[in-house]
């Protein structure tokens, strides 16, 4: 699997607070309502120049800011993976997933923690 070297993209609230984005357990963005530099599949690997590691983003963002700068990492195959990641997603929300409820109850609180920080 090809990779691009990380990219920094500036991702800013809406008038309403949110980022717009649906980040998974990995950091990989998995929907995107509102920030048209970030695609789906692309990996958070920092947000204003602080590396992530194994943290959720939601550990690394400053509450209340206007706008961060995400250094992301682009794979070729990175629209796939996000596809795979929200149909999973759904399918556990509906109950027919190989994934346990719990797990995606859990990925869908980090989600949220996201969009209000």
């Amino acid at each position: 699997v090809c990779m691009s070297e990380g990219m920094e993209l500036v991702v800013a609230r809406s008038a309403a607070g949110s980022l717009g984005i649906e980040v998974d357990e990995n950091n990989v963005v998995a929907g995107n309502s509102g920030q048209p530099a970030l695609v789906l599949g692309d990996t958070i690997v920092a947000v204003d120049g602080e590396r992530v590691g194994a943290r959720h983003i939601s550990q690394v963002l400053t509450p209340g800011r206007a706008e961060y700068t995400f250094t992301v990492v682009r794979d070729a195959d990175a629209g796939a993976a996000a596809l795979q990641s929200v149909l999973l997603r759904l399918c556990a929300e509906e109950g027919d997933a190989d994934e346990p409820a719990d797990a995606a109850a859990r990925r869908a609180a980090k989600v949220e923690e996201v969009a209000a920080a």
